[in-house]
């Protein structure tokens, strides 16, 4: 009779062998091939239409520099979703989230309120996920912002104002109850 813990191993090896033939069958016959941009040897003209550029430049205005004019058609505006543990703002322009603070751990061993490093107990700091340094940039750098690969439909994208169907400016959500 065979061992149960010998059959266990050969499973899981059985099941290692075949993702990493999933996967290396998926990169080899349906990955995206990457283009080759990085080609400095090349002497192909730059065809580049937005001027480079220099060292010297902010963010702003290297956004600037390549922008698109957009439409704005919707006032902007942001809404904020507040939870037991968590609150978020979102914002119109670009339909993206500008603030994210956590502000518990629900886990089995119960509630832990949560604070950003360099907290205090006389100084307790919230746990913002998203960097205010992140909002000064344009197009703004924060997480789940829309990006296609094209820098021009990029921008244009996440410099619109989308259309907020809710009234209200607060949306409070409770706790969910345990079963």
């Amino acid at each position: 009779m065979e061992d149960p813990k010998q059959a266990n191993h050969s499973r899981f090896l059985l099941a290692v062998v075949l993702s990493m033939a999933v996967l290396f069958g998926y990169q080899y016959f349906f990955a995206p091939k990457p283009t080759d941009n990085a080609n400095t040897n090349s002497n192909t003209a730059n065809t580049n239409t937005a001027p480079a550029p220099t060292p010297a430049q902010t963010p702003v205005q290297q956004a600037q520099a390549q922008s698109v004019p957009v439409a704005n058609k919707n006032p902007n505006r942001q809404i904020s979703i507040k939870t037991p543990l968590y609150e978020v703002t979102l914002d119109s322009l670009g339909a993206q989230a500008t603030s994210w603070i956590l502000l518990k751990n629900k886990s089995t061993n119960g509630e832990k309120m949560l604070y950003a490093d360099g907290s205090t107990p006389d100084n307790n700091k919230p746990l913002q996920l998203i960097s205010p340094e992140a909002l000064t940039y344009v197009p703004r750098q924060t997480p789940f912002r829309l990006s296609t690969g094209d820098a021009n439909l990029d921008l244009s994208l996440n410099d619109n104002n989308y259309t907020i169907s809710v009234t209200e400016s607060v949306i409070e959500l409770p706790a969910r109850k345990s079963r």
